[in-house]
């Protein structure tokens, strides 16, 4: 499907209310790590890869904070 670290995903559960973030990475399973904000917090979660789809926006300072925290960690 394309979707990679630092696109923006909608999740189309209905629950969720057409909820967006960032992907920050994904599962071993192939789900995808998602980062947003809410209530002036940040929050992360897993959203399943079928529930997930392009907004059609990418954010470069999400990856570059990844790696940033990364080389921080080495």
């Amino acid at each position: 499907d394309g979707i990679k670290v630092g696109d923006e995903v909608r999740n189309t559960l209905g629950l969720m209310d057409n909820a967006v973030g960032f992907v920050i990475g994904t599962t071993i399973e192939g789900d995808y790590n998602v980062s947003r904000y809410i209530d002036g917090k940040i929050k992360t979660g897993t959203w399943r890869r079928e529930n997930c789809v392009k907004t059609g926006k990418h954010s470069d300072a999400v990856v570059q904070l990844l790696a940033e925290i990364k080389g921080g960690a080495e």
